[in-house]
């Protein structure tokens, strides 16, 4: 039990570090941010941790981990008022 929280802990900080270092983050503010969203963080780790453990699945689920976390980021993380970055809509119509 005590593995699997820490393992969910370390991934939610492996898998956010990619946006966040795009932003310029560096790891110990990394560290301190995904410790002040604790719940949402551990949740996010917990699920891609049990994802890994379905044969198959695990080959897919490391790109839509980055994904996913870029999307927590910028719905839980990002302050109001820095708001969205230009590059990256909101929606995507086809």
């Amino acid at each position: 039990m005590i593995w699997f929280v820490f393992a969910a802990w370390v991934i939610a900080i492996e898998y956010l570090e990619y946006p966040l270092g795009n932003r310029g983050m560096s790891f110990p503010q990394v560290r301190q941010l995904v410790a002040a969203h604790r719940n949402v963080a551990m949740g996010f780790g917990s699920g891609v941790i049990m994802l890994t453990m379905i044969p198959g699945v695990n080959f897919i689920v490391m790109p839509v981990a980055v994904s996913g976390a870029t999307r927590m980021y910028l719905d839980r993380f990002q302050h109001p008022e820095e708001g969205p970055p230009s590059s990256i809509p909101d929606q995507i119509s086809f």
